[in-house]
């Protein structure tokens, strides 16, 4: 997830007030909540190992892994914990599959990267973070729900930096990073508008969701913290 791209649209070349100015209130008030985090977060070791100029497959599998820790608890509570008719509003799609797909492909390219993670500790992170009467859980989980589609948007930023520095004839698995460009949904915006209409819906639902992003948000944070790409990524 590259962080500094994660929450941060406008594009390149676009008008920085124009986009701004249509941002949609929710989704710039979930910015600024998890800005501090989001700072921390592109600031470690395993992100800037990721996006050096000579990335390695052991360490793109660490940052795959370290992801899929997350995603297995996260991501399967956040859909369940939302209704069908909102998911299909937001426009969005589980990405775990993809992200699985890539590191069993990867895996193959580099045997010494390491096994999948159980995340028990994240697991009753979330339990904890949805563990409330109904508006208040699918609140959360919408909050969740943006953390997980802005690292969706990022992952595109990660996907072109390795491209370029990758070296030639190693395999370079991208379905979860480059999701969005086989499954293009509504994207970020229209995930943003819906995620603004359905909280105008819902009056006091606001902290919910801002809660819920940064619960989600500390997890990744946690989980890419717990790694040193020192140890295993340098091969």
């Amino acid at each position: 997830m590259h962080m500094s791209q994660t929450h941060q649209p406008p594009a390149a070349g676009t008008d920085t007030a124009a986009t701004l100015s249509s941002t949609p209130p929710l989704m710039r008030r979930l910015r600024e909540h998890t800005a501090p985090t989001h700072r921390a977060t592109e600031a470690l070791p395993l992100m800037r190992h990721v996006l050096t100029d000579h990335p390695t497959a052991a360490g793109y599998a660490e940052y795959l892994a370290a992801l899929q820790g997350v995603y297995l608890a996260v991501e399967p509570a956040l859909y369940a914990a939302t209704p069908a008719s909102v998911i299909t509003t937001l426009g969005i799609e589980p990405k775990l599959p993809a992200l699985q797909q890539d590191l069993q492909a990867l895996l193959g390219a580099a045997p010494a990267a390491p096994p999948p993670r159980p995340a028990p500790d994240t697991r009753a992170a979330v339990h904890r973070l949805l563990n409330g009467p109904a508006e208040s859980r699918v609140a959360a989980a919408l909050g969740g729900l943006y953390v997980l589609e802005g690292a969706t948007l990022g992952g595109q930023v990660i996907a072109r930096h390795l491209r370029a520095q990758w070296p030639p004839g190693v395999n370079l698995p991208t379905a979860f990073l480059e999701f969005r460009l086989e499954h293009p949904g509504l994207g970020w915006r229209g995930f943003g508008a819906a995620l603004d209409r359905w909280a105008g819906r819902h009056p006091g639902s606001d902290r919910a969701i801002l809660d819920g992003a940064m619960g989600v948000f500390r997890l990744m944070h946690k989980a890419f913290a717990d790694v040193d790409p020192s140890t295993n990524c340098n091969r």
